[in-house]
């Protein structure tokens, strides 16, 4: 039952992962904002890893062991070697998302260093498969192979512990908030993993699937409530009489309705368009709904990309 409820945990994760990276995908081709690529990577690396939880658990319900006895060694440490590759990756896009923050290239040097480590750890892994585990030089190999992982998850927390000291340095509030609460809701799901192992096993089971999902989501939340209240004030909306009047009477947009435009491409949220214009929730919606629907789009990116000039 553990077992398939950890399939279950996977299974949502990865449906969730291809919305997640969808819908990062449609910020970055809103704005003009480099960075947000490599928060791209760090959702397919994270979501590398919780494939291959769904594979290891798919095998342990339904597949019989003595029919691959044989393959398992070999098959345990390429999923080790998959790990330790993707916690790699997850590293360099963290450390390549700083990078980008602060306006900078990842030096090219660092870049080769990464290619050597990631060419050397297949190496190892390589002759960790065919080495005689009895040797000394065996035992060796795994110690050093089966650290990767905790390795470069510690300098993913290094990073990020860097850009938070960073965000304390940037005068622009929004642009400070929105650098530092990206390792603050990272350092939450972190801790809150650590205090996950400290429990009991029967709490573990049952508190494992919203944390991976919380994770999970993490860009999705800094994206909508830090990222995207910084990039709409960092962007000019071009948003004169004649851009205005040629847009609305093309759609046949309502007074109402171009009223909640402008408070949409100010970045107000629903709920902030409802007390600034002192209507329900309901109609809100309504009226977005209407919109979308006129002008043919489906999102208030789409939206802004008809109104914004980078």
């Amino acid at each position: 039952m553990a077992d398939h409820y950890k399939i279950f945990i996977a299974l949502v994760n990865l449906m969730a992962g291809s919305a997640i990276f969808i819908y990062t995908h449609n910020v970055q081709k809103t704005f003009s904002f480099s960075y947000i690529r490599h928060v791209k990577h760090y959702i397919v690396y994270y979501n590398i890893l919780i494939f291959l939880l769904l594979v290891t658990k798919y095998y342990d319900v339904n597949v019989s062991l003595e029919a691959l006895s044989g393959y398992i060694p070999v098959m345990v440490k390429f999923v080790e070697l998959i790990f330790s590759l993707t916690f790699i990756g997850m590293a360099f896009a963290v450390f390549s998302f700083y990078n980008g923050i602060r306006g900078r290239k990842v030096n090219h040097k660092i870049i080769k260093f990464i290619r050597v480590f990631l060419i050397l750890t297949v190496f190892g892994y390589i002759v960790y498969i065919f080495i005689n585990p009895q040797t000394a030089a065996y035992k060796w190999i795994s110690i050093v192979l089966e650290s990767i992982g905790d390795l470069f998850f510690i300098l993913q927390v290094v990073i990020l512990t860097a850009m938070f000291l960073y965000s304390k340095r940037i005068e622009n509030p929004l642009e400070a908030k929105m650098v530092r609460f990206y390792p603050v809701l990272y350092f939450i799901g972190f801790v809150s993993f650590f205090i996950l192992y400290l429990l009991p096993a029967g709490f573990r089971l049952y508190l494992l699937f919203p944390l991976l999902f919380y994770c999970n989501i993490i860009p999705v939340i800094w994206l909508r409530f830090y990222f995207l209240r910084f990039a709409q004030d960092s962007l000019v909306i071009v948003f004169d009489n004649d851009l205005r009047d040629t847009i609305f009477k093309k759609y046949n947009i309502s007074k109402r309705e171009q009223e909640i435009i402008e408070l949409l491409l100010e970045g107000n949220s629903n709920k902030e368009i409802t007390q600034k214009l002192f209507i329900s929730l309901h109609t809100v919606k309504n009226h977005i709904y209407n919109i979308y629907q006129k002008m043919g789009i489906k999102s208030r990116y789409q939206l802004l990309n008809m109104f914004i000039q980078k």
